[in-house]
Parts: structure tokens; sequence; C-alpha cells
């Protein structure tokens, strides 16, 4: 009993923290304005440092995101094993020939540490989550597969399916093993059983199933080492970049301690970018963007979606969790648990394109947006599992970095729900509420402090524009007036800021944060996949390469 109180306890705490800060600011300008001027100004400043370190951020992983494209992994691959061959040892020349230095001296440390591996004795076992998508979204996701510039009788793939869209997953599996499963090792399939008791209905549950059951036969089919075995997760819509087995062996085998890492790609949500409305546009834009951001600071970089683990470390956490809708991020936490804080993500540079939110009329579009916003913001669930964990482990996990980690958790939940209303609306409550301060020097001082900060901001805004001009997809075939709107509207769109940033962004989190404040917990519900003919050429390869 007293367990779950206290449980109950730390899943109010997120949202008490929250709401406080939103409320407290009002109440106080009656009676303290100067203390609540002072507290904005310090929220803003925090405010204004990170948008600066995210401009920075987006920048420099866009350059590195350029390089990786541009990378040939492939030809890595072949000569790491050289380099293994050689013990280490390869001629100059060659060296500078495939432009590789750095990588190579990673691989020596390998070497030095005895961890060398044989980069084709890889296996890539792919989970491919599916729950009422139609056969050509699955297909579109498949056939980038096996575009791969990789072996693919290396690769192996997993569709899991739900027992509850029975009928049509089993429809599907068999026609896209008919059509594929030739071209790779296997080509697994598992039908999750509906309303499991202990389980969140979810992908977290799906992907789990279909590993447990399947990973025992698939180990004795190949006889490989668990620790040979890198496991991707996919949603039904994700398209790789032919280059991301290659580039996820490659930093694979050049990683010490691989097995407690994650490995990250960028999710680039780009698929049918130029067929959803404008709003859903920018938050494609925005997400894409703010995934940047965190690959450019991988200490705090996170699993999401699609993401990479080795089955070895897959084992040791038994999968994915079946208790949250949010399996992804609480992967890292339940990671980072089971190897005493020596777990990081390591991002990979590599787009991995995914579908911006599309629902079948604008309004359901709009609202299929909020509620994936919604069930990403649920990641606040963490907060009392990480608090609970940290107590548990003790003194196994160095101070600074459970404490550190916990902190950067709590920070971006509160920052994502508070941030945008209080630097959209309430800076002015402290004069609007007090006349007599309003008419201070203090206020008027304060309001010229804000106005610049603001003008320093827009350097972040002006980033964030050219970023999007580089690296969006090409329109597709359309009327010159058509495309010339599309060219605009990324422009216009960024006139919306401050609408979607509450609309889009503090309001799901708060929401999020409530429902978990009051114990009305969020069920999975599965963002629709909607294809039209004019984004088909996004997900057939006219994507950025």
């Amino acid at each position: 009993m007293e367990t779950k109180v206290h449980h109950r306890f730390l899943e109010i705490l997120p949202g008490l923290l929250t709401w406080t800060t939103l409320i407290l600011p009002v109440i106080l300008s009656l009676f303290f304005p100067v203390g609540v001027a002072i507290f904005l100004l310090f929220f803003t400043t925090f405010w204004l440092y990170q948008s600066l370190e995210f401009s920075v951020m987006i920048l420099r992983t866009y350059f590195q995101y350029k390089q990786a494209l541009l990378f040939p992994w492939s030809d890595a691959l072949r000569l790491l094993t050289a380099h293994s061959n050689q013990n280490g040892n390869l001629d100059q020349p060659a060296i500078a020939k495939k432009n590789m230095k750095s990588l190579l001296e990673k691989h020596a440390q390998i070497i030095a540490l005895g961890q060398a591996k044989d980069p084709f004795a890889i296996f890539h076992l792919v989970v491919i989550a599916t729950c009422g998508e139609d056969l050509s979204v699955l297909r579109q996701s498949i056939q980038k597969i096996a575009d791969s510039h990789y072996d693919l009788s290396r690769i192996v793939i997993l569709l899991a399916g739900e027992e509850r869209d029975r009928e049509r997953a089993i429809r599907n599996a068999e026609a896209l093993k008919l059509e594929f499963g030739s071209q790779f090792a296997q080509f697994y399939f598992t039908l999750h059983p509906a309303d499991t008791v202990g389980e969140v209905r979810g992908k977290g549950a799906n992907i789990a199933y279909a590993a447990r059951t399947t990973v025992p036969g698939f180990l004795k089919e190949f006889g490989c080492d668990p620790s040979d075995v890198l496991v991707t997760t996919l949603d039904a819509d994700h398209c790789v970049h032919p280059e991301y087995f290659a580039c996820l062996t490659t930093t694979y085998l050049t990683t010490p301690d691989r097995g407690k890492k994650a490995y990250q790609p960028l999710p680039l949500f780009y698929n049918n970018i130029w067929d959803v409305p404008l709003i859903n546009r920018m938050i494609a834009f925005q997400n894409s963007f703010w995934h940047m951001i965190e690959s450019g600071r991988p200490y705090r970089l996170r699993n999401f979606a699609s993401h990479a683990q080795s089955l070895d470390a897959l084992l040791q956490t038994d999968f994915w969790s079946s208790q949250t809708i949010v399996e992804d991020g609480h992967q890292y936490w339940r990671s980072f648990f089971t190897f005493n804080g020596q777990y990081e993500v390591i991002p990979l540079f590599i787009p991995i394109y995914q579908d911006a939110v599309q629902g079948e009329t604008y309004t359901k579009t709009l609202w299929g947006q909020y509620k994936q916003l919604r069930r990403w913001a649920w990641g606040a669930s963490d907060i009392p599992f990480v608090i609970q964990k940290i107590r548990e482990k003790g003194k196994a996990i160095p101070a600074f970095t459970k404490y550190i980690n916990f902190y950067r958790l709590v920070e971006g939940h509160f920052m994502w729900a508070t941030a945008p209303v209080i630097i959209t609306l309430t800076q002015p409550i402290p004069r609007l509420i007090n006349e007599s301060f309003a008419n201070t020097v203090f206020s008027y001082n304060m309001g010229i402090i804000l106005s610049h900060f603001f003008t320093v901001a827009l350097v972040g805004i002006f980033a964030s524009v050219w970023i999007t001009i580089l690296m969006a997809p090409p329109i597709p075939h359309r009327t010159l007036l058509g495309k010339t709107w599309l060219r605009l509207s990324i422009l216009v769109q960024w006139l919306f800021l401050p609408l979607i940033t509450i609309v889009f962004g503090a309001i799901p989190a708060i929401e999020s944060q409530t429902r978990l404040m009051f114990a009305k917990y969020l069920d999975f519900q599965i963002t629709p996949k909607v294809r039209v003919p004019s984004n088909i050429h996004a997900v057939q390869g006219n994507l950025p390469r």
C-alpha cells in the first residue's frame, strides 16, 4: 500500500511542478510583482541560452548529416575487415585513399581491447510493428530495406502484427513474404495476442512479444552469437536510407563497450511532407529539427521510434517494456539502470524517413497530430520510474551520472510544457495585473531587456529556415503555381510558430502531465498512415540521399 501511495505521489510531481510554474506568477503578481519579474527574466535568459544552443547544434548536425550521406559506409566495412586481418596495420596510402583515418584509429583501439568482430558476421534483425496499415505502406518500407547497400542475406525481417487486426495482418504478411521473402535471410511473422493481462496496449508489448517468440528459433537457425546481432525497430511507415545498415554496422564495430549502447538514426518526417497541411508541415520540420538538435548533444540523446541495440543487450533488458505507450524513450531508462548508468545512445546522422501526420480530412490531420504529440509527451511518466530506480540502485550508479540524467529528464518535460506559455503569454502579466508596477522604471527596463532577448533569439529562427530550405525533399510534380506556393510556405509557416508552440507544444504536454496527476492514463492510439498518389515520389526514392 505504501509503495502504491508513494508511486502516485511521484506521478503527481511533474504536473504539480508545471501547474505551479504557470499559476503562481499570476497570483504573486498581485503582491510581489518584482519577484515575478525577476523570475521571468531568469526563465527567459535560460530559454535564450537554449535557443542559441539549439541554433549551434542544428547547424553542426546538418554538416554531420551531409558528411554521413557522402561517407562510403559499404567501403568502410570492407576496409575494417582488411584492418582486422592485418592486426590494425594498413599502409598510409590505403587509408588516405579511403579518407577513413579517424575511423581506422577507432578500430585500432577496438582491436587493442580485444573486441574486434568480423563485419560480415553481423546479422540485422529488423522488427516492424504493424496494426491497421495498408499493404502499400508496408511494401514501401520493406522495399527500402531491400534497396539497402548491404548484404541482404544478413538481414532478417520480423513483421509484428496484432491479433485484433488478424485478418489484415495475415493477408499483408503473406503478400509481403511472397514478394520479399526470398530476398532476405528469413522473413518471420507474429501475431501479438489481444488484451494480454499485465500489458499496456501499444507498440512495446507487440514488438516485445514478437522478439521473445522469434529470437530463440532465430539463434538456433543461424547459429549466431547475440552480440553479433543488431536489432532495429521500425514503424510501418519508416523508410531506411540505403546506407543505414552499413553505417550502423560500421559504428557498432568501432564503438568500445558496444553492447551498452543504443544507435539512433536521424528521424526525418519527410515521406509526405508536401502533402500535409501547412501547420502539420511546420510541426514535421520542427520535430525533425529537434532530433537533429538532440543528436548534436549525445549526452542528452534518447531512444526514439526507430533505433537499434545489440541482441545481447536486449536479452538483458528482456527486450522492450510492455507497461508503457512510450516504449522507445522508456527503453533508455531500462537499459540505463540495467547497466548501472554505463549506457548511452550513439547518434548515427543517417536518416530514417517517416510520415508526417496525415489524416483523411484536415480536421482529422490536426487532431491526429495533437494526439501523437500528447503521446510523446507521456514520456513524463518515466519520472516516477526513474526516481524509484535511483532509490533501488543506491550507490551502484555514480551520483553525478544518475542525477544529471534525471535533471535532464525533468527539465526537458518541464520546459516542453511551460516555456511556450511563459515566453508568449505571461511576461506581460505583472504589468497587466499590478498597475503600480507597470509604471516603475524596473518594469520599463524589463520590457527593453526582453525585446533584446527576442531579437537575439531570431538567430535560431533564421538558422531553422535556412536548414529547412537546404534539407527539404524535392517538390513533386505540380503546377508552377503549386510549386511556388510550396516554396513560399517554407517561409510563411514560421509566422505560425507562436501558435504552434502553444497549441501543438505546451498544451499536449500539459494535458499528459495533468492526466498523470489524476491517474487518467493514456491509451496507445495508432497514428493513421494515409497514402495519396502525390506523395508516392517520396517513399519510392526521391528523398535526399
